[in-house]
């Protein structure tokens, strides 16, 4: 489907007539169009939704495009079991400390304990794997406290404990108060929700594109619960680090609204859910913009800040090499 606000064609894998997908919205491709200083190619890469409502039927369809590695941007408390978990072993990523070192590994440990462990998958699954790497890490969300009056921090506390007495060691009820007093109060609605990401969810970043620069992980799918604001930043550096223009990059986020028009009923009701604010319904191009022009403003430059978490010019020629087609 072309973005109606640029002259791009998109290949849709999903979301429209005659998708092999009933409900997984937002699924396609990651590429690179030609400019003046990069030429057109693809890249082994999609991108999309959480791939927890693909059936049986479904799975034919989803081998077919051959994705060795699922980059999961959730948390591990997000994960059900699900049909794709037949052919993809679950894996938690223990994130690297900051400051991150050249000699930094990403760390994968199996979800179950009868699993396998180490960095590399089991071969009866063919190399494939899901990595979850948890976006939101301590570090954002003592960030978001400290944003948060003493007594909204009391409270934070008893629904910390009263977690724990549940035996829900993901603390989701706390999380959920501390994202709906902080996170919905931002007053540029996504562009302050994308720069929480690029100050404080570093390690993650610094993650998923490392996982992303491994050529046994290629094709690789990337995707959070709706594929637009993690998913969309994350690949937003991988095209910029493979050269795609700002325009484009801008162009290819904002396809998510596009994507997302057939299922907006079920994009709400999530946010409502989660008690989000309206706007993250939305990916208009102003809000990558505005994320790049402050990395740039901070940082100097998209390179800097690469380099300032650990993601040097070396492991980006290897992202390079191991993406572009």
């Amino acid at each position: 489907m072309p973005d109606s606000g640029s002259d791009t064609d998109y290949e849709v894998i999903s979301g429209n007539d005659g998708s092999p997908y009933k409900n997984f919205p937002n699924l396609r491709p990651v590429t690179i169009e030609a400019n003046g200083t990069a030429p057109a190619c693809k890249l082994k890469l999609y991108r999309s939704s959480r791939p927890d409502t693909i059936d049986e039927g479904e799975m034919d369809a989803f081998r077919s495009l051959g994705v060795k590695a699922i980059i999961d941007l959730r948390n591990m408390s997000d994960h059900r079991t699900r049909v794709i978990d037949q052919d993809y072993p679950v894996y938690n990523v223990k994130l690297p400390k900051m400051p991150i070192t050249d000699d930094s590994e990403v760390e994968l440990k199996p979800w179950k304990p009868e699993s396998s462990a180490g960095n590399v998958p089991e071969d009866d699954n063919m190399g494939r794997f899901v990595a979850f790497i948890t976006f939101f890490g301590m570090d954002y969300y003592k960030t978001m406290c400290k944003r948060l009056a003493w007594y909204q921090i009391l409270y934070v506390i008893f629904l910390v404990i009263y977690d724990y007495i549940r035996c829900d060691r993901s603390i989701i009820t706390a999380k959920r108060y501390v994202t709906r007093h902080t996170v919905c109060l931002q007053p540029r609605g996504l562009v302050n929700t994308y720069i929480d990401f690029i100050d404080h969810c570093k390690s993650a970043i610094y993650s998923a594109l490392t996982l992303l620069s491994v050529p046994a992980n290629s094709p690789a799918l990337v995707n959070c619960a709706h594929g637009k604001d993690r998913t969309g930043i994350i690949c937003a550096l991988v095209q910029h680090i493979c050269g795609a223009s700002r325009k484009q990059i801008a162009a290819d986020y904002a396809q998510s609204e596009i994507n997302w028009a057939p299922f907006m009923d079920r994009l709400r009701a999530e946010i409502e859910y989660y008690d989000l604010p309206d706007f993250f319904t939305e990916t208009k191009e102003q809000s990558i913009i505005e994320t790049f022009e402050y990395i740039e403003i901070e940082w100097g430059s998209v390179e800097n800040f690469l380099e300032y978490i650990g993601f040097g010019e070396e492991a980006q020629q290897r992202l390079r090499t191991t993406l572009i087609i």
